[in-house]
């Protein structure tokens, strides 16, 4: 289905004003008060951190898996398993030599997902590094002053036109397998987080589904005509990064492009994620392909989001929610990150768009500040993200 994606600047605006005033606060607001309210960076070991180029290193190769279809500190606690149980796949000098045959079974044994294309990348990520950069992931920062030399020197090239483009500065510009812009973002954000910029540059949010969930929901951008589900895509993505910059140029240094990707990222996985309006279930009878009869949805029967066993979550999410005035879309996690095997036959990356059910005109709403740090009892069941 062919669709335009519209940007609502006004609209987009707003709703990032508003997270992002709970955001900035000290203490910080609710939902930010809460406790799985966590930047997977959060999870690194003082002994990671503590050297800096084994850190930067540490960001180059786990983007890999920040490209989608892994949950990110899942991927932070397997990664970090795998650093502390074989450091030396962390350095490009040794990295560069390993077979895929040698290293696609550990990575499967530690992360899971994805290791055939990641064991290949990594591997070429490694002999690119040591070639262009030293082998040092600090020296692609080095001088970094703006989002598009980033790009010139991180995003994969695909067609000659690229590469001669690149190469009009010098010859490091065959950037990254697996590095496209959302994951450019990514990298620079990750070390941006740490304070390791040279030079403080405004970059877009990267484009993940926490963004997109958000972006949708409360209708910073649209799509017209709507779908009913959409798999995500680059017309998204570069819509949302332009949307991103614009928000903070006008803000003009109020506002850091850490603490906007933190705002988003975290409101959409404590406050939407929590919500029993985005429980998913999977049908047991089906294949994973999108094939689920409205009835056995349970967002779409209205007295289950009123039963009393819900009311409890409904009242640390949805109903306390600053932004439920604006948001008209709840989107499930689960059709983006559940998958079926190894890429190949991987189901996810999914934008199921559900009509968000009106809970604030059968339940009462309360505004929330601070709220005691009690975890809410979900019971979703996680999707295996695992190779099988």
């Amino acid at each position: 289905m062919s669709y335009e994606v519209i940007a609502d600047d006004a609209t987009a605006f707003y709703s990032f004003d508003t997270i992002l005033e709970r955001w900035q606060a000290t203490p910080k607001k609710f939902p930010y008060d809460q406790p799985g309210a966590l930047i997977p960076q959060e999870l690194i070991p003082r002994k990671l951190r503590q050297d800096k180029e084994s850190l930067f290193n540490f960001y180059f190769y786990i983007c890999l898996y920040m490209r989608g279809g892994i949950e990110s500190a899942q991927a932070f606690r397997a990664m970090i398993k795998l650093w502390e149980d074989r450091p030396e796949l962390f350095d490009p000098f040794h990295a560069q030599y390993l077979t895929h045959a040698e290293l696609q079974p550990i990575i499967k044994d530690y992360i899971g997902w994805d290791s055939k294309a990641v064991a290949s990348y990594w591997i070429e990520n490694s002999k690119r590094l040591m070639r262009n950069w030293d082998g040092k992931a600090s020296n692609i920062f080095k001088g970094l002053t703006s989002y598009e030399e980033a790009l010139r020197r991180i995003r994969n090239k695909r067609t000659k036109k690229e590469l001669d483009e690149a190469a009009l500065v010098d010859d490091r510009g065959h950037g990254f397998m697996g590095f496209q812009p959302k994951m450019v973002s990514m990298f620079i954000y990750f070390i941006d987080w740490e304070g390791l910029l040279e030079v403080s540059f405004i970059y877009p949010t990267p484009a993940d589904f926490h963004n997109f969930r958000f972006g949708l929901a409360t209708r910073g951008i649209v799509l017209h005509p709507q779908p009913v589900n959409l798999r995500s895509a680059e017309k998204i993505s570069q819509v949302w990064r332009d949307l991103t910059v614009r928000y903070l140029e006008q803000r003009k240094g109020k506002v850091t492009p850490v603490e906007l990707a933190d705002a988003i990222w975290l409101f959409s996985l404590d406050m939407c994620g929590n919500s029993p309006l985005t429980d998913y279930h999977e049908r047991q009878d089906k294949n994973g392909h999108g094939m689920f009869a409205k009835e056995d949805l349970k967002h779409s029967s209205v007295p289950d989001f009123l039963a009393p066993k819900y009311r409890a979550r409904l009242q640390r999410t949805c109903l306390a929610c600053p932004l439920n005035d604006m948001c008209e879309l709840a989107i499930p996690a689960g059709p983006y990150y559940q998958r079926r095997g190894d890429r190949a036959v991987a189901f996810g990356g999914q934008l199921y768009l559900w009509d968000r059910f009106p809970i604030e005109k059968h339940l009462p709403t309360h505004a929330v500040e601070y709220m005691p740090r009690e975890a809410p009892e979900s019971d979703v069941v996680q999707p295996d993200l695992f190779d099988e």
